[in-house]
């Protein structure tokens, strides 16, 4: 009787054992969380083909600088770019409080997550003072549906966008640091840019003396 049961407890305890070897693996290997989501998908990018530097479909003047809402000038968004050489050196600039672009930007899952930041659009002197990373701009995305419209201005024109100590440059993945972060900026071809637009008197000057696009950038996604 005592043999009896003491097989029916060793069967018992197998198979609870092979029930549960065979929920670790739902248990210990979750599906792999993908990192940050950055960049413009391509959807946004091939709308650089019809829409003009004023933001219409067509029939405006493309010489025409753009116009932006204040609300515009609060608000953090990607863009994807062609780099254009990068100029200058990492000085140090920007150290002044600008709502915490020392920390990760959270993703960016969701268009409206509340990312604008209370400075409107002004500059500091250290600010303008850092390098800068002339670029092309071929998409622009991440916005309201509100300020959607205000972004496609920027589609098919030129920007500088501004690149100071507190800006995470990243590439394959990894966040650079020291000397590698200018050095791999500069031999950029394609870069995806978190950044915010400065107010107008704060722009930088073409060849031509004309007023251009200028971002602070929060961060800079190498991309070829």
């Amino acid at each position: 009787m005592r043999f009896s049961l003491l097989i029916a407890f060793v069967s018992a305890l197998g198979l609870l054992g092979i029930l549960g070897f065979a929920r670790v693996p739902a248990e210990t290997a979750p599906a792999f969380a993908s990192a940050t989501t950055v960049g413009c998908p391509e959807s946004d990018a091939n709308e650089a083909g019809h829409v003009t530097a004023s933001g219409d479909e067509g029939g405006s003047d493309e010489d025409a600088p753009p116009k932006f809402s204040n609300r515009f000038y609060r608000r953090w968004f990607w863009m994807n770019a062609s780099a254009d050489g990068f100029e200058g050196s990492d000085d140090g600039g920007d150290e002044s409080p600008d709502g915490g672009d020392q920390t990760p930007d959270g993703g960016d899952q969701s268009p409206d997550s509340g990312d604008e930041s209370p400075d409107d659009g002004e500059a500091t002197t250290n600010s303008l003072d850092a390098p800068e990373l002339p670029v092309s701009i071929e998409a622009v995305c991440r916005l309201p549906r509100r300020l959607k419209k205000q972004g496609k201005q920027l589609i098919g024109g030129d920007g500088v966008a501004v690149v100071s100590s507190r800006t995470h440059i990243v590439k394959d993945g990894r966040e650079l640091t020291g000397a590698s972060r200018l050095a791999e900026l500069e031999g950029a071809d394609t870069v995806s840019l978190k950044v915010r637009v400065f107010r107008p008197k704060h722009w930088r000057k073409d060849e031509d003396g004309n007023k251009i696009a200028t971002f602070r950038a929060r961060r800079i996604v190498i991309t070829d």
